[in-house]
């Protein structure tokens, strides 16, 4: 399953790529037909939080129009997104976003915009994640979360799948 989710981001990327490529070069145009300007060839992308944001950045580089969703210091949990912010996510053909429970209220902005032709990707269906832990240190909020979790049985994961160089890759 892990390795079919990574072929799945793979394809993603690739075809990220082949379409960066696409975008590079425009065939001799008649005289009479107007020339697109660069952003119309560029692919649409947006970005949850700065991890994918600058993951994307570096491969498709000045081949995007990419956004970053979330503005800086914006506590991801509890973000509430504009009708701008959904009309944006509408319109990108590509959308990166991590998954888990932080990022629960994207489901209902996928439910209401078009995802013909549009690639979603989820880091955390991209990757084995890890069982979070409870350790010294976290608030007593966090701990009372992580017993309860338990005791229903659910399992919470750590969503900073960045964070590993090997996820990363």
């Amino acid at each position: 399953m892990k390795k079919n989710k990574v072929m799945e981001f793979l394809a993603a990327v690739l075809m990220l790529a082949v379409l960066c490529g696409c975008a590079a070069g425009t065939p001799n145009q008649e005289a009479d037909t107007k020339e697109t300007t660069n952003t119309e060839s560029k692919i649409n992308a947006i970005a949850t939080i700065f991890p994918e944001y600058d993951f994307l950045r570096q491969i498709g580089g000045e081949h995007l129009n990419l956004t970053m969703l979330l503005p800086p210091g914006a506590e991801s949990h509890s973000f509430e997104p504009t009708p701008q912010d959904i009309k944006s996510i509408n319109e990108a053909d590509v959308f990166v976003y991590v998954g888990g429970e932080s990022d629960a209220w994207i489901d209902s902005i996928l439910d209401s915009v078009s995802l013909e032709d549009k690639k979603i990707v989820t880091l955390m269906d991209c990757v084995t994640p890890v069982e979070e832990e409870i350790v010294e240190g976290m608030t007593e909020e966090e701990e009372h979360d992580e017993a309860e979790g338990e005791e229903h049985g659910e399992v919470e994961y750590d969503e900073h799948v960045w964070t590993s160089p090997k996820n990363a890759e």
